[in-house]
């Protein structure tokens, strides 16, 4: 019985077999790796969340903290400076989605309206207003600039964290509360 090899034919419809299947599973890969990283963000954001509750507990005074909304170059009046007792990696300011490595410029901010208001009394609903988000800017950036997918990772008063469409909180139609605060 003589030994008979592969084809050319063979060998090629192979190769093609192989690439229609890696075609198919790349897309898939890609969009679980995007998902991750979303579900990481919302993490980051729950303990800046439980970390901020921390903080309105231990200052006595169950006020928001005073400081920068906006990821800045000072050190002294940050978010992250403030909260920073009660966070033990400082990593946790980036959102996996940001490509830098930077963390002067972290990857989120926090309401200014919340600055120095009462935990207790100034809240009309704390299920849809909101403390802590993803850095996105209404006017500056467009739904594109959303970090995940279109959407915005965002903590409530309430300590909850959730995801909102892009479009939805440039349009004041999400169920998140501009102000929030009465």
């Amino acid at each position: 019985m003589a030994r008979r090899g592969v084809t050319l034919l063979e060998l090629i419809f192979v190769i093609a077999i192989i690439i229609i299947l890696v075609s198919i599973i790349l897309p898939s890969i890609r969009i679980a790796r995007n998902k991750s990283k979303q579900i990481a963000c919302v993490n980051n954001l729950k303990q800046i969340g439980q970390s901020m509750y921390m903080y309105l507990w231990d200052s006595g005074t169950n006020r928001f903290p005073q400081c920068d909304g906006l990821p800045t170059d000072s050190q002294t009046n940050r978010l992250d400076t403030i909260l920073k007792p009660y966070l033990r990696e400082q990593a946790i300011w980036l959102c996996p989605t940001n490509e830098s490595s930077d963390i002067t410029n972290y990857s989120y901010m926090y309401n200014d309206t919340a600055k120095g208001q009462s935990y207790h009394s100034n809240i009309a609903n704390s299920s849809t207003a909101w403390v802590v988000m993803d850095y996105f800017v209404v006017g500056i950036m467009n739904e594109k600039d959303a970090p995940h997918s279109k959407r915005l990772n965002v903590v409530y008063v309430d300590w909850h964290v959730s995801s909102i469409r892009a479009d939805e909180y440039m349009n004041n139609s999400a169920s998140i509360d501009i102000d929030g605060w009465k």
